[in-house]
This record gives structure tokens, C-alpha cells and sequence, in this order.
């Protein structure tokens, strides 16, 4: 196993927590009525 891999796997954690389907659901739409205006 290499030296870095605990550091990573924790780092891929916290970006799969970070990420809310509501605000991200939001997002898309505003960022679709945007491109489409």
C-alpha cells in the first residue's frame, strides 16, 4: 500500500460529504435557465 493512500481516501471522503443534492440540483437549474436566456 503506498505511503499516501489513507490521505487520499479521506480527501475523496470529504468531497463525497460535501456535495448536496438540493443545492446542486438547484444549481444546474439556475446555471440551465442562464445558458438557455
Amino acid at each position: 500500500m503506498a505511503h499516501g493512500t489513507p490521505a487520499r481516501v479521506g480527501r475523496l471522503r470529504a468531497y463525497g460529504n460535501a456535495i448536496n443534492a438540493e443545492a446542486a440540483t438547484q444549481f444546474i437549474l439556475a446555471a440551465q435557465d442562464i445558458l438557455t436566456t
